[in-house]
């Protein structure tokens, strides 16, 4: 860690102009760690490319269909989902890669997964990335944050990234009033029906946002908060999340 992560971080009511990349593990983290954040530039007219890299599968444990018809319904909630985040505002588009899930990624998939995140890199040229930040704990999310360090690194030309929260918090650098786009983000995750496990999602969104909304001093009700996101930085988290003895287990 530098000194700087221990400032206070910056306060924003608006999402920086221009063209976005979102990196999500599953449908639904984009709404989860940025979702506010989306609508708002949505509101400006920025274009906003979403890629939702597994196919979140292994959230299918009821067995009440089969795992490719959970797979399609679940990407059929997300770009719903994106409709409610856009509202009036310029569309999100959405791009599903299907990857399987669920297990710790060999320096040969992050790679691969690096080169592909480069290639749309330059399709987009985004003046915005958000992607999980690397100390998140899920495996999932984990190995994102590292192939998205990796395709910064290759790609080498100017964009502004961050790191969100998903399952574990961060010290911010910066944090964006979301309190006008946060009904829009509940409407979002509510179309997320597969993983509401009886409402709990939405009350967790909620009292995450909530305390984001701390750094504000009462002058939003609802936040998200980011990281600087340094591809130099995300190799140290690697090395703390991977098992001493070499078996596979949680990247946690």
């Amino acid at each position: 860690m530098t000194p700087e992560h221990f400032r206070a971080p910056e306060r924003r009511t608006a999402p920086t102009p221009g063209p976005v990349l979102v990196l999500a593990p599953h449908a639904d983290d984009e709404v989860i760690g940025c979702g506010g954040t989306l609508a708002l530039h949505a509101d400006r007219g920025d274009a906003v490319v979403v890629l939702i890299a597994f196919d979140g599968a292994a959230a299918n444990v009821d067995g009440g269909s089969s795992d490719d018809r959970f797979v399609k319904e679940r990407i059929l909630e997300a770009v719903e989902g994106g409709r409610h985040l856009a509202g009036e505002g310029r569309g999100i588009e959405y791009e599903f890669w299907g990857l399987e899930e669920g297990h710790v990624a060999e320096d040969e998939d992050l790679d691969r997964a690096a080169r592909r995140i480069e290639r749309l890199l330059n399709e987009v040229r985004p003046g915005t990335l958000y992607a999980p930040w690397y100390g998140d704990a899920h495996v999932d999310h984990h190995s994102l944050a590292q192939a998205t360090a990796r395709a910064l690194e290759l790609y080498a030309k100017p964009v502004e990234a961050w790191g969100y929260e998903v399952w574990s918090a961060h010290q911010p650098d910066m944090v964006l009033d979301i309190s006008e786009a946060y009904p829009r983000k509940l409407h979002a995750l509510a179309c997320h029906q597969t993983q509401m496990q009886g409402g709990q999602l939405l009350h967790r969104v909620a009292g995450l946002s909530a305390w984001r909304s701390m750094m504000f001093g009462g002058k939003a009700r609802h936040a998200e908060a980011f990281q600087r996101f340094v591809p130099a930085e995300a190799e140290f988290y690697r090395v703390l999340a991977t098992p001493v003895d070499g078996t596979e287990g949680s990247a946690a």
